[in-house]
């Protein structure tokens, strides 16, 4: 090897450690930087090297990852997503019956306890006053919670709308990113700053929705939805989903236009088992136990009214008169603990509350407010089965037992992702200590270079001086 083969070979081996330094540098510089991932720089002999060798090249800094984990890592950021989003619907669930100031089951209790004293004292008009304004608390209960929870259907489904919106930007930026990735990677060289905003916008995308993602040689992705929809095709091309309001039930869906025609994916997107991401947990909860707890509380408002109309239409007021009604009639089961109200028959006229059964017997005659008081104690809600007391109770089970579901769901799956982020970190994220050791390293490499173009300088200094 000549002299001035030797100073190349420092050369070379300069640049190289300089490179390796400047890699281990900013990984470094970027270990509290959210989505980073560990550079690797990557040297190689320079080929084809002369005899002796020479030196070394620095071909560019490749990231240190794990694609297997990376996937299992979407994978659990989508269930926890899923959880997380049912759980800020239901917490609103939760809020609504936990109350026990003013809500149904006190107002249900103080009713019913104003008829059983109307039982004791007919003709009293105080006590008739006492059942119309415990009737009107339990109407105003009644309604508070069928509005409380109109109002967290209508949040469920404004989420629904700001998840399409911000699932659809996220995948427009993944097209962009992949595009620039493709261009950037032309030369050869990993464009990784590229490719770690990409992944970090494809984890938030699996907080969402359950994500594919299946990486293409010249840098783009192309992603599914569940596996089976396609959201990014291999050119960078976005199918975004889109959102329409179901006329018959007021409820949001999300819809996916293919070929000119609109698919509606609602379904697909809270199955009933699998991971469902943010969207998904949202639909789930308004759909599921939401919507089962609003049905509940309809179904009693119902049953409740129609078995005091019944008693109450058959008896006979404090004037002689029969057949009004003690709360308005509800035509079906769906918003009827909205619609439920004191009858027009009786509201303000506390007399024409029918406690008698024989006209002859006024004003003593107790014996229909009786048949009223007895109905506490009748199977008169859910299909005949349960009182009216017990129908509300096993709402307010449901409910707290959906809760606690999704609180053990989230704590769950909240695990499950802490587990597979410090498995990522273990191969991915920057260990400041080991970045630390690879400097030094580095600069070693470096001083012992720097070695080789003194050493290649003093022969070559002799060299001269001998021609002298």
């Amino acid at each position: 090897m000549s002299v001035f083969n030797l100073l190349n070979v420092g050369r070379s081996a300069m640049n190289a450690t300089a490179f390796g330094t400047q890699t281990h540098g900013q990984n470094a510089a970027n270990a509290a930087t959210e989505g980073y991932t560990r550079r690797v720089a990557r040297l190689q002999p320079v080929a084809p090297p002369p005899p002796g060798g020479g030196g070394a090249r620095a071909t560019g800094a490749r990231r240190k990852i794990d694609p297997y984990v990376e996937r299992r890592l979407l994978g659990a950021r989508t269930e926890q997503g899923g959880a997380e989003a049912r759980l800020e619907v239901l917490g609103g669930l939760d809020l609504t019956f936990a109350d026990e100031s003013g809500n149904v089951a006190e107002a249900l209790a103080a009713f019913e306890g104003s008829l059983r004293e109307l039982a004791a004292y007919p003709g009293d008009a105080g006590a008739r006053e006492a059942v119309l304004g415990r009737a009107e608390a339990l109407e105003r209960a009644f309604q508070s919670a069928a509005s409380q929870l109109t109002g967290l259907r209508d949040d469920a489904n404004d989420r629904v709308q700001d998840e399409v919106r911000t699932l659809n930007e996220r995948l427009e930026r993944v097209a962009s990113l992949g595009n620039a990735i493709a261009r950037s990677e032309l030369s050869g060289r990993e464009a990784s700053d590229l490719r770690d905003q990409r992944d970090q916008v494809l984890r938030e995308l699996a907080d969402q929705v359950p994500l594919t993602v299946l990486p293409r040689d010249d840098g783009q992705v192309t992603l599914l939805l569940g596996g089976t929809l396609q959201l990014v095709d291999e050119d960078g091309n976005v199918s975004p989903l889109g959102t329409q309001v179901d006329a018959a039930t007021g409820d949001v869906r999300v819809t996916r236009t293919v070929a000119g025609a609109v698919q509606d994916i609602t379904d697909q997107l809270a199955p009933a088992d699998g991971a469902r991401g943010r969207l998904g947990g949202t639909l789930e909860a308004r759909d599921g136990a939401l919507a089962a707890a609003r049905a509940a509380l309809d179904q009693l408002a119902f049953d409740l009214s129609g078995a005091y109309n019944a008693v109450h239409a058959a008896g006979i007021d404090a004037l002689g008169g029969t057949g009004s009604n003690l709360f308005d009639p509800i035509g079906a089961v769906e918003g009827a603990a909205a619609s439920f109200r004191v009858s027009a028959d009786v509201r303000d006229q506390p007399e024409r509350l029918a406690a008698a059964q024989d006209a002859t017997a006024l004003p003593s005659d107790d014996r229909n407010a009786l048949a009223l008081a007895d109905l506490a104690q009748a199977n008169t809600a859910l299909g005949g089965t349960a009182t009216a007391t017990e129908a509300y109770a096993a709402l307010l089970a449901q409910v707290g037992a959906d809760v606690r579901f999704a609180r053990g769901d989230l704590d769950r799956t909240g695990g499950l992702r802490s587990q597979t982020e410090a498995l990522r970190e273990a191969v991915s994220g920057v260990n400041t200590d080991e970045e630390m050791v690879g400097l030094m390293e580095f600069q070693r490499a470096y001083q012992a270079s720097l070695r080789v173009v003194q050493t290649a300088d003093e022969m070559l200094a002799e060299l001269l001086q001998l021609k002298r």
